[in-house]
């Protein structure tokens, strides 16, 4: 499981701080210059409290992603790998190195209670399988776990 760190890269970068990173011209405000064309006459407008971005002339609208994208001539995936970095979001999993712990183990039995494989649950989560013996697994029987099944009940 990935988690989604764009709605916080957003909430933590606005466009007028994303403006200032980027050194573009002009200053955001609710009337200002569009940065990416030459206006004579101010067309461009940050509202809902830095999170949005109207281009008058042209009628577009954008979000601090979008105006990324536009702004530095860059497609939406990279726009948003770089809004993620310069929010100082990352997506990346855990890297394997990082410390994990065993929070549950989950046994799958065969009809005489002999212990076939575990299925363990760590944290951060992931799950992985393991055998009593590595070496055991000619014909194994892939038994299914049933919740509510009581122990020494046959499936």
């Amino acid at each position: 499981m990935t988690i989604d760190h764009l709605p916080l890269a957003k909430q933590r970068l606005r466009i007028p701080e994303l403006w200032t990173l980027l050194h573009l011209p002009g200053t955001p405000a609710k009337s200002c210059h569009v940065p990416w064309r030459e206006d004579k006459n101010p067309s461009g407008s940050v509202y809902a409290d830095g999170l949005r971005f109207h281009d008058h002339a042209t009628d577009e609208d954008f979000d601090a992603i979008d105006f990324l994208a536009r702004a530095c001539g860059r497609s939406l995936a990279d726009a948003i790998a770089e809004f993620k970095r310069l929010a100082g979001v990352t997506s990346q999993a855990p890297t394997s190195d990082a410390p994990r712990r065993i929070v549950a183990t989950y046994d799958y039995q065969d009809k005489t209670g002999a212990l076939l494989f575990q299925v363990v649950r760590f944290e951060p989560k992931s799950f992985r399988q393991r055998r009593p013996d590595a070496s055991a697994s000619d014909g194994c029987a892939i038994v299914k776990r049933r919740r509510g099944v009581a122990a020494g009940e046959t499936i």
